[in-house]
């Protein structure tokens, strides 16, 4: 029996719509880090002559960098997990109907299975350091708040 492959469908626009959405995830990324970036530098000249203000701008920004990363983690993982449900629940990867941007050969049995599997540990090692991060930025804001060192 030859091998099966998964082909892209010529007629539909996705490889289009992933280089457009990488590129708007790439714009938003390098924005995000500008703008993190700006407010640091914001916070070193006020921390100068209102440092109270400089923790409360710092609260507000260590807020912003928590949700920012949990949301982000969260939504990656959950799109990971789906995948390998649904890899695990065929018995082959790419799961039938999953839309490609190249031709693939479809892994079936024990490998598709495995693949599945490290799918769910990657999205449960995922969201656990997106919770973890949240909960750092949020711990260090009470960290500020109390004095700090």
């Amino acid at each position: 029996m030859g091998k099966q492959v998964q082909v892209v469908d010529a007629s539909s626009k996705l490889r289009w719509l992933v280089a457009a959405l990488m590129l708007v995830l790439v714009g938003l990324g390098i924005w995000a880090s500008l703008y993190v970036a700006a407010e640091v530098a914001k916070l070193e000249g006020l921390a100068v002559d209102e440092p109270e203000r400089a923790v409360q701008e710092m609260e507000r920004l260590l807020r912003l960098v928590g949700l920012a990363l949990l949301m982000t983690t969260v939504v990656l993982a959950a799109i990971l997990a789906y995948i390998a449900f649904r890899t695990h629940r065929a018995g082959q990867y790419p799961p039938p109907g999953a839309l490609v941007v190249r031709t693939v050969t479809v892994i079936r049995g024990r490998k598709a299975t495995l693949r599945a599997w490290i799918g769910y540990l990657l999205a449960v090692l995922l969201l656990s350091s997106g919770v973890f991060l949240a909960w750092f930025c949020f711990n260090l804001i009470d960290f500020l708040e109390s004095g700090g060192c």
